[in-house]
């Protein structure tokens, strides 16, 4: 049973268990409540806690007040995203990839596949922890009644929550009944403002701490890694290790794939090879006899399904090595070989597939965005080469740490915080951005202040980037003008006082405002709909026409 299978399996027992608990009563005379899967533990202890954190009401107030304005501007610029991701979707419609799959939007560690579990789960728990305590601090100080606060568990912690007493908040019995509510709307603004302000301070604090200070105490070793080892190869008798960078081979040094290949051509058989690595952290020089030649091409990683690769029988680990009569020993080769294709053309694409040599006819496609006029193979590539039997991969570690580190300075712009908020599902220079996790803290290693706290430091950068990074994303989503997200009640609240200019009739106010309301929710649900099927409805509809 694989891994997928067996969390399935057991979150299903587990559900099961909590559905017999709660037919037979067992959780509600344990303050617990069941919604589907999920667990609310409530207790209405922390109350003396909430009023000595809510004593000093004119900060809070100053602190909520002047979340207002960043929670319009959050507004707009989410909302704006979105409607240009649906455009976008529309003009130049994406492949279906991991990107458009609904459970990709949420921010569940384990279900999202772009956020690593452990580090997600710890920055989940901070976001929604700051975020419902605001809310209960708020409410204090507007003297609404915090009902209870607890957790909330899907087998594992996944969040806190904050009731507030929606009669005293909204005008809103338990039985449904509407009343006229104790707070003003301004007060229920500043409590509704509050949590999103919260996740803006928190993610302000921690993004400062990731790019001010914790970027700076980290330096790449180098660009190309060891990723696999041939048993019995030179490489293996020479002491090379999987996961070793590769620094310098004689006296070249080697930032990259390319540099490999030059140093390589004018090697002999029975020559020997010093090579420079850096292997945990430790520098080591070791000789390797070159008693064979060198293999170069270009990897295949992925092959895409409906297209011609996949179709032909390519598959992932073949390496190619020529199309027609160009050789790609090199991805700058193979990219200059297929930038002089087009669509319909038959080509032949040879490969290497376990030490042998196969020759595919293929007829390039389409490509799958507008404005490129090449023929499209289908197939996910990087650069291959094999160094007398270890295998060697290239990774953009000087790049991307320099990309990092400008990201602040992009921040004038609103391309700057797309960038930050897509950084673990788009990323950079080709990659996704999810920290410094193996393999690639490999690639780096800790400098200045962070020297004596040897790999410590990449633990400490993944638990402050992910702190910063959930903050933000869920403050920015929560802001999305759309009920029940806080954005929604807020924009309701403008709707109402909006329209109240308009006419003095209670009835026409509310009726106008929740069409108004109701009306901008199902357009951003549909807007999001559309974000996960439009990739399957436009190929089909490109491919009907």
């Amino acid at each position: 049973m694989n891994s997928t299978l067996l969390v399935l399996a057991i979150f299903g027992i587990y559900w099961a268990i909590i559905s017999v608990l709660d037919k037979k009563g067992v959780l509600e005379r344990h303050n617990i409540r069941a919604h589907g899967p999920l667990l609310m533990i409530s207790t209405k202890k922390g109350q003396k806690l909430l009023e000595r954190l809510a004593k000093p009401k004119r900060f809070w107030r100053f602190f909520a007040g002047a979340g207002q304005p960043l929670m319009l501007i959050a507004m707009c610029f989410m909302f704006a995203v979105l409607l240009y991701s649906d455009y976008l979707m529309f003009v130049h419609p994406i492949l279906p990839s991991a990107l458009t799959k609904p459970r990709n939007i949420l921010l569940l560690p384990g279900i999202n596949e772009f956020i690593p579990f452990i580090w997600g789960l710890v920055g989940l728990i901070v976001a929604v922890v700051v975020h419902e305590f605001a809310h209960a601090i708020l409410g204090r100080v507007e003297s609404i009644r915090v009902k209870s606060m607890g957790i909330v568990l899907a087998l594992i912690p996944i969040g806190f929550f904050t009731e507030l007493d929606n009669e005293q908040l909204f005008g809103i019995k338990e039985t449904g009944e509407k009343v006229k509510p104790t707070a003003t709307r301004d007060e229920r603004v500043r409590i509704l403002t509050a949590g999103v302000t919260a996740n803006f301070i928190v993610a302000l604090i921690t993004f400062t701490l990731f790019f001010g200070l914790i970027l700076g105490a980290i330096a790449p070793v180098g660009n190309v890694m060891v990723t696999d080892v041939m048993a019995g190869s030179p490489a293996d008798l020479a002491g090379i290790q999987q996961g070793a960078i590769i620094t310098q081979l004689d006296e070249v040094e080697i930032t990259g794939i390319h540099d490999v290949y030059s140093f390589m051509q004018s090697i002999r058989p029975r020559d020997t090879i010093t090579v420079h690595v850096v292997d945990n952290g430790a520098s080591k020089t070791l000789d390797i006899y070159a008693s064979q030649g060198i293999k170069f091409g270009v990897g295949i990683i992925d092959v895409i399904d409906g297209y011609p690769a996949k179709d032909a029988g390519i598959a992932p680990g073949m390496r190619i090595i020529r199309i027609n009569n160009m050789p790609t020993t090199t991805l700058d080769l193979f990219m200059t070989s297929m930038n002089a294709t087009h669509p319909g053309q038959t080509v032949n694409v040879w490969v290497i597939d376990d030490d042998t040599e196969k020759v595919f006819n293929v007829t390039l496609a389409e490509p799958p965005h507008e404005g490129m006029k090449k023929g499209f193979l289908g197939v996910t590539v990087m650069p291959f080469v094999d160094l007398l039997g270890a295998q060697l991969g290239e990774y953009p570690a000087d790049g991307m740490l320099t990309f990092l580190r400008s990201i602040p300075l992009m921040l004038n712009k609103p391309l700057g915080w797309i960038t930050l908020v897509s950084l673990p599902f788009i990323g950079l220079i080709g990659s996704k951005f999810s920290g410094f996790t193996f393999p690639i803290m490999q690639f780096y290693q800790p400098v200045g202040w962070a020297l004596p706290l040897g790999n410590t430091i990449f633990w400490i950068a993944n638990l402050v980037f992910w702190v910063a990074w959930i903050n933000f994303y869920l403050g920015l989503f929560n802001c999305l003008p759309a009920v029940p997200l806080d954005g929604g009640h807020v924009f309701r609240e403008m709707a109402i006082s909006t329209v109240s200019h308009i006419t003095k009739n209670k009835k026409r106010q509310e009726k106008i405002s929740n069409f108004i309301v109701n009306g901008l929710a199902l357009l951003i649900l549909a807007s999001f709909i559309f974000l996960f099927i439009g990739p399957y409805l436009m190929h089909g509809m490109h491919a009907v026409i």
